[in-house]
């Protein structure tokens, strides 16, 4: 009950990577796609910002 449904297979390993690169360009602030609001971690965003995947929390 309000658990998760694994489904081995189900997503390819290309589909995968496409949609893991086209992630880290939004996290690298190089696209913004619309409707899309990006909320980055306070404490690390309070350090060095470097822009990258690990910062973002919510998207």
């Amino acid at each position: 009950r309000n658990g998760f449904l694994v489904i081995k297979n189900l997503v390819s390993d290309a589909d995968i990577e496409r949609f893991r690169v086209q992630f880290e360009r939004i996290c690298r602030e190089e696209v913004k796609p619309l409707g899309l609001m990006l909320m980055r971690d306070v404490s690390i965003g309070k350090s060095e910002y470097v822009p990258c995947e690990k910062m973002v929390s919510k998207s």
